[in-house]
């Protein structure tokens, strides 16, 4: 029974180590994305991206969970409770805002940056 369940797990590794999604399909993916959310803290799960956080229109507490934002991991260092961070539908890049400050973070993928 263990070597069935090692083998299933090998194939499904090695099938996405070959379906990789080319920077243009994510591009697409991620234009599509839109999110407005005040930062309290990280969410916990399997995700690359989890976010708990405030609405900054209505202050109700929101999850937002993906695991499309993998050019993310050294903004994420970034956040801070209270920052606010803002992606629009239709833009290749999300906002950070900061108390004095507002950081752009493009779409980075494969050394090449999309707008």
């Amino acid at each position: 029974m263990k070597i069935i369940v090692l083998l299933t797990l090998s194939i499904f590794f090695l099938n996405s180590c070959f379906s990789e999604t080319s920077c243009n399909d994510y591009a697409e993916v991620f234009r599509n994305d839109e999110l407005k959310i005040i930062y309290q803290k990280k969410g916990i799960g399997p995700y690359r991206v989890s976010i708990v956080g405030l609405d900054p229109d209505t202050l109700e507490e929101v999850i937002f969970k993906s695991n499309d934002y993998t050019w993310i991991s050294n903004v994420k260092r970034k956040w801070e409770k209270g920052d606010t961070i803002i992606k629009r539908k239709g833009v290749l890049e999300f906002e950070l805002h900061k108390r004095d400050t507002v950081l752009y973070f493009p779409l980075y993928c494969q050394g090449k940056i999309y707008k």
